[in-house]
């Protein structure tokens, strides 16, 4: 039986949804998230997060019992919106099934029809599970960056990957 969940934007209602979802991954995101980044989370901080919709766009991946499984993210670099970063977070549980990649191949029309052209995303180099996803998803390594990366007091290299769209 396949897994169903579906994609919503998320919102300032989804709060309490997104803590419990961070709360309970947290020791396996902190295996390739620096703790700096893990740390920040907090109620005023998605608050924030969520009211920039000038800078970012959210959304979440909802399963049965509309439980979060997982969040994406695009946080724009251009001011006209063509060029932004992709983070996500799937929920350990769900890892290996297809989940992410499915939703990125899912939003990616969407976000060219809004005229998003290009994305980069970068992933430490032992995250194999995020690589896969972003290879079948059509991104591609345009950089290597040796000791880029400061997980859990060890130093990690990091694959810089792009997407354009038409490519």
């Amino acid at each position: 039986m396949s897994m169903r969940y579906f994609i919503t934007r998320a919102r300032i209602e989804h709060i309490e949804h997104i803590m419990r979802f961070e709360k309970k991954n947290k020791p396996f995101f902190s295996r390739f998230l620096p703790a700096q980044t893990l740390n920040r989370i907090s109620y005023v901080y998605l608050i924030k997060q969520l009211s920039r919709v000038d800078n970012e766009s959210h959304f979440l991946i909802v399963g049965k019992s509309n439980v979060v499984i997982g969040r994406v993210i695009l946080t724009f670099l251009s001011i006209d919106k063509t060029t932004a970063e992709l983070s996500y977070r799937l929920d350990s549980d769900f890892v290996g099934q297809g989940i992410t990649t499915n939703v990125i191949k899912y939003l990616l029309p969407f976000w060219v029809c809004a005229g998003l052209s290009e994305i980069t995303a970068c992933v430490c180099d032992s995250n194999l599970a995020s690589k896969r996803v972003l290879e079948k998803s059509g991104f591609k390594v345009i950089e290597r960056i040796t000791a880029g990366s400061n997980i859990n007091k060890y130093v990690e290299d990091v694959c810089i990957y792009f997407w354009r769209a038409n490519e």
